[in-house]
């Protein structure tokens, strides 16, 4: 007999989160293929945008690019920097330097991501800046010690994971004229859109938000900030998770409810209708009688005007 009580947070089982985690993100091919074709067929044509010119430029009446010596680039929830190398690839291409600051709050994800860079004799000429913070602290002492703001600014499915009331409003502070705000959510209508919007109660986790790109587009249309969004779709196959017995399927489970051992602690009525939904149109596409999950986000691009 399972009850309320039982049903706990993937985020208690750091070892758990991690297997059923790489048990997902293999099947959504999101770092061999997903995020490589992003970064080379969409992610230039976002970036190319990015102005670069101090006021104190503009006065000496230096309009070019070549004017700047150095592009700022702030990265927020990077993790272990494997999607941050795909986009300073295309960014090395474009800006000779390169200053890159991660807003990382996990120790173990920076020194992955360190370890990452000192492998890469590539990044050795962009210039690392670390911190060990949630945004919100790095926020706080970028109010004590004023620094310049940033020309780039990124966070790609990570606003989940941190406190969303003014977080969007704080980004845009710290852009600069003519820089641009990158935020990849997942897309309102997609698979988890309303996975979430009809089981928020028993989904709800106090370390993670329900934020579709609905939510991120509702709020920039509210401060009159202009923007522009791509959907990237994306099919991921889950048809274990409808498997008796795949412990695979059950990894997958988890990691789309956040909630360790679904299966085994979430009362029976809930966890079936959650299933069903799953397997439903609303969530899945049929191909050649596999369960597709709609995996699919959205890229809101912000360019800061003067």
């Amino acid at each position: 007999m399972t009850n309320m009580l039982s049903v706990q947070s993937l985020f208690n089982d750091k070892d758990h989160y991690s297997k059923c985690r790489h048990s997902f993100l293999p099947l959504a091919k999101y770092f061999t293929e997903r995020m490589p074709r992003w970064c080379q067929h969409v992610f230039p044509g976002i970036i190319k945008n990015i102005i670069l010119l101090a006021e104190e430029e503009k006065k000496n009446g230096c309009e070019k690019r070549e004017c700047h010596s150095v592009c700022s680039v702030l990265s927020i929830g990077g993790g272990s920097g494997e999607v941050d190398r795909m986009m300073l690839q295309q960014l090395q291409g474009m800006f000779s330097n390169i200053k890159y600051s991660v807003v990382e709050p996990s120790l173990q994800e920076i020194e992955k991501f360190r370890n990452l860079v000192e492998g890469d004799t590539h990044l050795l000429k962009t210039a690392f800046d670390w911190h060990m913070k949630t945004f919100d602290e790095f926020i706080e002492c970028m109010k004590v010690s004023p620094r310049d703001s940033f020309n780039f600014i990124h966070i790609i499915e990570a606003i989940y994971y941190m406190p969303y009331d003014g977080a969007i409003q704080e980004m845009y502070n710290i852009l600069a004229l003519g820089g641009i705000l990158l935020i990849i959510v997942t897309a309102d209508g997609s698979g988890y859109h309303n996975l979430w919007k009809r089981h928020r109660s028993i989904l709800q986790d106090d370390r993670m938000n329900f934020i579709t790109s609905a939510d991120v587009k509702k709020e920039l249309r509210m401060k009159n900030i202009p923007f522009m969004s791509i959907r990237d779709e994306s099919r991921v196959d889950i048809s274990e998770v409808f498997v008796d017995n795949s412990d695979v399927g059950d990894r997958i489970l988890d990691f789309l409810t956040h909630i360790c051992n679904f299966r085994q602690t979430v009362p029976k009525n809930i966890r079936d209708d959650l299933i069903q939904l799953l397997k439903s149109e609303q969530c899945c596409e049929t191909l050649d009688g596999r369960k597709m999950f709609n995996n699919s986000s959205d890229a809101i691009i912000v360019q800061k005007q003067g």
